[in-house]
This record gives C-alpha cells, structure tokens and sequence, in this order.
C-alpha cells in the first residue's frame, strides 16, 4: 500500500485476472460487479472509489493473450477478438513476463502455471491483491486473491 502524493488518499495497487474480463466480455454471473473493478482503474490508469482509494489497476501480458484466445475460439472475428483484447486492458498498465517471472512460475509448487504467472505478475508489480473469480485457485499465494464484491467490501463500496 502506497499513499498517493497528491491526496494522501491509500493507493491500492491490484492484478486483475483475465477471467474478470471475461466475465464482462461474456456477461456472466457477477460481471456487473467485474466492469465496476476495472472502471474504477479507468481515470489514467487509477480509479477512486467512494472511500477515497486510489485503484491503480495492472494485468499481466499473458492477459490480452489469452483473451483474444478465448474470444476467437468462441467465435468473434480475428478484428473483434483483437478489439476485445486491447479494449479490455486499455486503461491498465501492463506487468511484463520476465525470465525471472516464467523461473518461478514454473518451479512454484502450486498446480497451475498460468495462476503462477498471474501470481509472480502480482509480486513484481507490488499489488496488494489479486482480484479473481477463482480465489480457491491462489489459496498458497503470497499476494492474497479476492473476488470483485470482496473488493468493494474491503473498500466499504456497494455502489456498483
């Protein structure tokens, strides 16, 4: 946690993982509650919520990736995969995958490689969470998941 220069408000750093955005993408349970996480990251790269936080909103590179993956697999265009890729991150900054990150990721004793990549993403990038649907999924990790409506509980935000 890091206080923002200009209001002293708490910047809450979060990695956002690529099933929030199909959520949004394919409208499913909750995605309500999953465009509200990354609108609030939408202000030039930091959303404020009604408690005065500071979201700065970050995703690994593998998340575009995978989403236009899901989306042309599904059916959409090559343009409208690509669309839906970019415009799902466009406010957010990106974590690039080092080296070092794919190390971890693959000798980490948790199961799944992408959740590790996400993981590692999340530590290089400082964050103080990880926003997910599949929190059981980061149960050994060391930056700790939650869902988009445990966010907004967290941050005493209901307004979604």
């Amino acid at each position: 946690m890091l206080s923002h220069p200009d209001t002293n408000n708490v910047v809450r750093r979060i990695l956002i993982d690529v099933n929030i955005f199909m959520d949004v993408l394919e409208h499913r349970a909750g995605w309500l509650e999953s465009a509200a996480v990354v609108a609030f990251c939408e202000d030039g790269f930091t959303g404020v919520n009604h408690a005065g936080d500071v979201l700065h909103g970050f995703v690994s590179v593998l998340t575009p990736i995978i989403i236009y993956w899901l989306r042309s697999r599904a059916g959409r265009t090559e343009t409208g995969a690509r669309a839906d890729a970019e415009g799902a991150i466009k406010y957010l900054e990106i974590v690039s995958i080092d080296g070092s990150i794919l190390a971890q990721a693959f000798h980490s004793p948790m199961p799944d490689f992408e959740d590790n990549i996400q993981i590692y993403c999340a530590i290089a990038c400082q964050a103080d969470c990880i926003v997910t649907r599949n929190v059981g999924h980061f149960a050994d990790s060391p930056v700790p998941a939650i869902t988009p409506e445990d966010l907004f509980v967290k941050f005493g935000d209901r307004d979604v």
